[in-house]
């Protein structure tokens, strides 16, 4: 877990003053990190890593309700707090322990996205497959609003997990499909995982990936109906994109199923 340059010396002096171990090591980076990502210290907290492990015992502590948890991070708070401020501004938290205050509002629910795969790709839903390319090629194209990838459009969407492929995905569309349709198009075997029926499939296609290589399945035409092939050399016919990704969806626990099992055995 890495943190801003400019912390990184004073973290790594206070360590070795403290003498911590990994463990606390660990949590002193998570607690500096946090606190350098704010926009400004908290009041009565300094820039430094005494403070902000400080700071994150102090904000904790404020919020649990149990007096053993509450007065355990005071105590730790009170150990590793800097400046006198920051000391004063635990201290005060002793006085809930005597008087509890009014209750307080809950904490806002809000969170941060740490990478690009935690942040889902919306991509535009074409139809079913088979189907003529005319259709791939009538999707509108729809930039992404950053930060947050959100697309307008009219229509169907869906959310896609942000796999690698997915992220380098330029003008991407969504057809569905299940193990059957997509042999029809892709002319191989699609294994299904479903019991004796077809799976159902989402199949994403890069309509902005048109050069040919031989790692890919790409998008042609043939008597103007989409397909789907590998193509051991450049191909003599237009390509008008790439697969990127088969999605299977999610593996479904059949209770009714062992419950059966269940019955036969008695």
């Amino acid at each position: 877990m890495s943190i801003p340059q400019e912390w990184r010396s004073p973290t790594a002096e206070f360590v070795y003053q403290k003498q911590m171990e990994a463990n606390t090591v660990r949590e002193v980076v998570k607690a500096v990190k946090y606190f350098a990502s704010l926009p400004t210290p908290p009041q009565g907290f300094t820039n430094h890593p005494g403070d902000a492990i400080a700071y994150q015992a102090w904000k904790s502590a404020r919020e649990v309700s149990d007096p053993q948890a509450k007065t355990r991070l005071i105590a730790k708070g009170l150990q590793y707090a800097h400046s006198s401020e920051a000391r004063m501004a635990i201290e005060r938290l002793l006085g809930d322990l005597v008087s509890p205050s009014a209750p307080r509002a809950p904490r806002l629910p809000t969170y941060r996205y740490e990478n690009e795969e935690s942040l889902p790709r919306l991509f535009p839903v074409a139809g079913h497959l088979p189907c003529d390319l005319a259709v791939l090629q009538s999707v509108p194209y729809g930039a992404e609003i950053a930060p947050f990838g959100i697309r307008e459009g009219n229509g169907a969407w869906v959310a896609v997990p942000s796999y690698q492929v997915v992220q380098e995905c330029r003008d991407g569309v969504v057809f569905l499909a299940n193990t059957a349709t997509l042999a029809e198009v892709i002319e191989q075997e699609i294994f299904s995982n479903a019991l004796n029926k077809p799976e159902e499939l989402l199949v994403l296609i890069d309509r902005g990936r048109l050069d040919w290589d031989q790692d890919h399945y790409f998008v042609v035409a043939e008597s103007a109906q989409l397909k789907i092939k590998w193509f051991t050399e450049q191909p003599t016919q237009p390509i008008y994109g790439t697969l990127m990704l088969i999605l299977r969806q999610k593996k479904i626990f059949d209770e009714s199923a062992v419950q059966e099992l269940w019955q036969l055995d008695e």
